[in-house]
């Protein structure tokens, strides 16, 4: 009986590592330091493009894929702020939307100008410096599925005030609907 459950520990053990091991991890790169965000969704929506104005909305329909994924980090110059009787982590979220051919396949794509990112959680910047744009990077596409697919990011987006952001690493995206 302790054999079996040794077994199905080690096993148990190794399919944990092996999973964190392949889960998608993307980096905010900053004075070359990489901190891994934590990923809160990573989707697609068919039928839909880049929002015009992405202040109100990061899409709007039309041709083509559009990438979306919700990253987070605790605000280093945020830790440990009192908030009543407790203290709290302040977190920056980063809503990364990206444009992409509506028929998918594998490929390397140039993302400049073709992505945003909106900072949500800032509450003490104004809605126009929460938005940064891509001016260089690139999204390579890789094992396309009808409802799925995986890809490797990296890019510089930067907002009016010229503050910029790098991100850089994996995703892994499913179909919404």
């Amino acid at each position: 009986m302790r054999y079996l459950l040794s077994i199905a520990i080690i096993i148990l053990l190794a399919f944990n590592a092996c999973q964190n091991k392949f889960l998608p991890k993307l980096y905010h790169v900053e004075s070359g330091s990489e901190q891994l965000l934590e990923l809160e969704n990573c989707y697609f929506l068919n039928g839909y493009r880049l929002a015009e104005k992405p202040l109100s909305s990061m899409v709007q329909p039309g041709n083509g894929l559009v990438l979306i994924t919700n990253q987070s980090r605790i605000d280093s110059g945020m830790v440990n702020v009192k908030s009543g009787w407790v203290t709290v982590d302040a977190q920056i979220r980063y809503q990364i939307a990206v444009q992409l051919p509506e028929n998918l396949k594998k490929d390397s794509l140039d993302i400049a100008g073709n992505s945003t990112c909106l900072l949500v959680g800032k509450y003490d910047l104004p809605d126009s410096l929460k938005l940064y744009y891509c001016r260089q990077g690139y999204i390579l596409i890789d094992s396309v599925k009808s409802s799925r697919f995986t890809a490797v990011l990296d890019g510089t987006y930067i907002s009016i005030t010229r503050d910029t952001l790098r991100f850089k690493g994996a995703l892994k995206a499913r179909r919404r609907d």
